[in-house]
C-alpha cells in the first residue's frame, strides 16, 4: 500500500465520476490506497493497461481496478473494475488529485523558526522544523517540509514545494510549481581557486541561482552559486538524484539530466538535451539544442550540431562510437594477428 501521510476515503462511485470511467457496478469496499496489482490489499486501488499482466489481476486482491478500455477482461463482472481510455494516465490523475489534498494545510506549524522579517503568504504551509530566515518571501501555496532551511533574501514561487532537508541559499530564486526533493542544496558557494605562491586561493562567489518555473530537482543534488552572475536552470528542465552543478552553468529548458551527473564550471546545455546517468562535463563547453549523451559519457568538448547523439569517453558521435567499439572488442584477435604478420 501507498501511504501519504494523509488519511483519505474514496467511494468507487465518486472515483469513476473523476476519471469520466464507468464502474461495473461489483460492490467494492471505500479506498483508503493506491498500491501495484501484486501488491494491493482489499482497499488499495490499483491499475491494469497491458494485456499480458491480465494474469497480475486475477491473483490480486485489490479492492478496486481501474482497467483499460482495450482490454479483453474490461467486460469483467466478477470484481469491481473502473474502465478508462488509459489506466495508467487515470492513476496519475488520482495521485495528483491526492497530492493536491495533502497540500490543503496551510499556516506555519508550531515548531518551525520563521523571521518576523520574512513574508510568507497565508496560504503557504511552513512544516515544524523548517528555518525560513530574514527577507525571504514565499509565496502562495507553497509547501515548506520540516527541516528545509531557507536562507535570507530567497524568493520561493507559488506553488513550488521545498522538501524536508532542503538548504535554499545566497538569495537564489526559485520559480513556480517547482519540485525541490529533499536534502537538495542550491546557492552553495562555487568551487574557484588561483594558485599563488603560497598555494590555492578561494575565489569569493557572490552570485546567485536563479531556477525557473515547474524546474524539478531531485534529492541530494548540488547547485552552487555563481560567481557574479547566477547558475540558471531554466523553465521546465528536470534533474534527478545526485546531479551536481557547478558555478555558472545554465542549463536549457526542458532539458532532463539524469542521476550521477556531474557538470562543471561555466558550461552551457541547450533546451530539450537528453543526458544519460553519471555523464561529465568539461568546464566551459557549449552544447546545443537537442542532444543526446549516453550514460557515462565523458564529454571533452563543445558540441554545436543541434540533436546530435553521443556516446563514450571522450564522448564521440553515436556511430562513431558504435563502429570502435566493434573494432575494441576485437583487440586481442586483432593484435594477435598483428604480432603473426610482424613475424
Amino acid at each position: 500500500m501507498m501511504h501519504f501521510g494523509l488519511e483519505f476515503s474514496w467511494n468507487p462511485s465518486d472515483i469513476a465520476l473523476w476519471l469520466n470511467g464507468h464502474w461495473n457496478g461489483v460492490d467494492a469496499p471505500e479506498i483508503s490506497g493506491f498500491a501495484a496489482l501484486d501488491q494491493a490489499g482489499p482497499t488499495d486501488l490499483s491499475f491494469l493497461d497491458q494485456e499480458k499482466r491480465t494474469v497480475d489481476l486475477q491473483r490480486s486482491e485489490a479492492g478496486l481496478v481501474l482497467v483499460s478500455s482495450h482490454l479483453s477482461i474490461a467486460t469483467d463482472l466478477s470484481r469491481p473494475l473502473i474502465v478508462v481510455d488509459d489506466a495508467k494516465a487515470a492513476m496519475i490523475q488520482l495521485l495528483e488529485k491526492l497530492a493536491q489534498q495533502k497540500r490543503k494545510l496551510e499556516g506555519i506549524e508550531s515548531g518551525a523558526v520563521v523571521s518576523e522579517h520574512a513574508k510568507v503568504h497565508p496560504s503557504a504551509r511552513i512544516e515544524a522544523g523548517a528555518v525560513v530566515h530574514e527577507g525571504v518571501v514565499i509565496e502562495a501555496d507553497v509547501l515548506v517540509q520540516s527541516g528545509a532551511v531557507i536562507g535570507a533574501g530567497v524568493i520561493v514561487g507559488s506553488g513550488s514545494i521545498i522538501g524536508s532537508g532542503v538548504k535554499l541559499l545566497a538569495s537564489c530564486r526559485i520559480g513556480k510549481n517547482c519540485i525541490i526533493q529533499s536534502n537538495t542544496v542550491v546557492g552553495s558557494d562555487g568551487f574557484g581557486y588561483v594558485k599563488v605562491d603560497t598555494g590555492l586561493k578561494k575565489i569569493p562567489h557572490m552570485g546567485s541561482v536563479v531556477i525557473e518555473d515547474h524546474v524539478e530537482i531531485g534529492a541530494n543534488c548540488t547547485i552552487d552559486q555563481g560567481m557574479l552572475s547566477p547558475t540558471r536552470i531554466k523553465e521546465g528542465a528536470k534533474l534527478d538524484n545526485l546531479v551536481h552543478i557547478a558555478h555558472n552553468v545554465i542549463v536549457g529548458a526542458h532539458t532532463v539530466i539524469a542521476a550521477q551527473t556531474g557538470v562543471a564550471g561555466s558550461v552551457v546545455i541547450g533546451s530539450a538535451c537528453r543526458i544519460g546517468g553519471q555523464v561529465g562535463f568539461v568546464d566551459g563547453i557549449h552544447i546545443a539544442d537537442g542532444v543526446e549523451i549516453a550514460a557515462q559519457s565523458g564529454v571533452m568538448n563543445s558540441i554545436e550540431q543541434v540533436g546530435a547523439k553521443v556516446w563514450g569517453s571522450p564522448a564521440m558521435p553515436a556511430q562513431q562510437f558504435r563502429k570502435s567499439f566493434v573494432l575494441f572488442r576485437r583487440l586481442p584477435e586483432l593484435v594477435k594477428a598483428f604480432g603473426i604478420h610482424e613475424k
